[in-house]
């Protein structure tokens, strides 16, 4: 049988699907040390969730990156209790609860842009005490960059 085409040792593609799975190999397989971004743009089962999850552990530098229709809401992120860095593009979310499941470790979060506007309030203040203090505008719709160990806090 053919090897999977390595698109990346960067980047790690999550799927369900057999015909990704062929392209990219198993999915849940430990990350190369090259390794800098899980990513996901379907919904996944919660067993591959946790799977997906554990890829993380040690790791946090790679970040998570979901995107697409991969979730209406955040509750997956109970999965992923150890991501540092995260990026969300669900331009369909309508609900960011599910922050709180990562929001304590959080380093990095970019959060895209979405249909439904959101308070920026659910980040609570500074993530970790050492961000700026948050915009003046208290709702988004537009992409939103939060570094929380240095630079510019927030950009579009």
């Amino acid at each position: 049988m053919d090897q999977p085409q390595t698109v990346s040792r960067y980047r790690r593609f999550l799927s369900a699907d057999p015909r990704e799975r062929n392209s990219f190999g198993e999915p849940f397989r430990p990350l190369e040390p090259e390794c800098k971004v899980v990513q996901f743009h379907q919904p996944l089962a919660p067993g591959d969730l946790e799977r997906a999850a554990a890829l993380f552990t040690d790791r946090p530098d790679v970040e998570l990156y979901v995107y697409g229709r991969a979730a209406a809401n955040l509750d997956f992120l109970q999965h992923f209790a150890a991501v540092r860095r995260l990026h969300l593009s669900l331009y369909d979310v309508e609900d960011c609860a599910g922050l709180s499941h990562v929001q304590p470790g959080l380093e990095k979060l970019t959060f895209g842009r979405t249909k439904k506007t959101f308070s920026l309030r659910f980040l609570g203040g500074p993530l970790d005490g050492r961000t700026q203090p948050a915009p003046q505008s208290p709702t988004t719709r537009r992409p939103l960059f939060v570094p929380v160990t240095g630079g510019s806090a927030y950009s579009a």
